[in-house]
C-alpha cells in the first residue's frame, strides 16, 4: 500500500528501550534486546514495504515477562495503526525464569566443598535466556557453573569456545551430585 515501515520500526524500537530496567537489584528487571531487523531491499527508488524487527525479553520472574510482552504487543499495535500498517507477531521461544531450589543448590555446596572447589554465590542471576527454567518450573533443580575463567567470552556470546580443560570438573559435580541424591 506504499506505507514504508521505518518510522514505525523506529518508534517501537524507542518505546522498548525505555521499558528497560537494567537493574539487576530491582524485582522489576527488565530487558527488551533487539537482536535482528529485515526492512525493504537494496532497491533504490523503491519505498520498503515489509519490516520485520525481533527482540529478546528478559527479566526475572514469569509474571512480569508475560506483562512485558502483553503491554509490547499492546504497543506495537497501536504503532503499527497509526504508521496504517498491519501487525503479526509470533514467539519463536519463550524461555521460563530459573528458579534454584534451596536443596537443589545444598546438594550443590556439599558436593563441591568434598571436591574442595571453590563456591561463589552469584549475588543476581545471570541476564542471559537459558531453558533450563523450564525444568525448574516442573521439578526440584538448579541451575550452576562450573566457571570457563575470568578472561574467557562470557557463555552465549558469539566469541565462546568451551574450555574441553574444565570438562572433568562438570562431571566430577555432576558424578557427585547423583551419588548425594541417590543415597539420600
Amino acid at each position: 500500500m506504499g506505507e514504508n515501515p521505518a518510522l514505525a520500526i523506529s518508534e517501537i524500537i524507542n518505546y522498548a528501550d525505555k521499558q528497560n530496567n537494567n537493574n539487576p537489584e530491582k524485582s522489576d528487571f527488565r530487558l527488551l534486546t533487539p537482536v535482528h531487523i529485515n526492512m525493504g531491499s537494496e532497491a533504490y527508488g523503491v519505498s520498503a514495504g515489509y519490516g520485520e524487527l525481533h527482540y529478546t525479553l528478559r527479566c526475572w520472574n514469569n509474571e512480569v515477562l508475560r506483562k512485558m510482552e502483553a503491554d509490547l504487543i499492546a504497543k506495537i499495535k497501536a504503532i503499527a495503526a497509526k504508521h496504517k500498517l498491519e501487525v503479526e507477531h509470533e514467539f519463536v521461544q519463550t524461555f521460563f525464569a530459573n528458579n534454584n531450589n534451596k536443596e537443589a543448590v545444598g546438594f550443590v555446596k556439599h558436593v563441591a566443598a568434598e571436591l574442595n572447589y571453590q563456591v561463589e554465590e552469584r549475588k543476581y542471576p545471570f541476564k542471559w535466556g537459558e531453558d533450563f527454567g523450564f525444568f525448574t518450573s516442573k521439578f526440584k533443580g538448579c541451575m550452576f557453573g562450573i566457571g570457563a575463567g575470568e578472561n574467557h567470552p562470557a557463555l552465549h556470546n558469539p566469541d565462546y569456545d568451551f574450555p574441553d580443560e574444565i570438562i572433568e570438573t562438570g562431571v566430577s559435580m555432576f558424578y557427585g551430585i547423583t551419588k548425594l541424591v541417590l543415597n539420600k
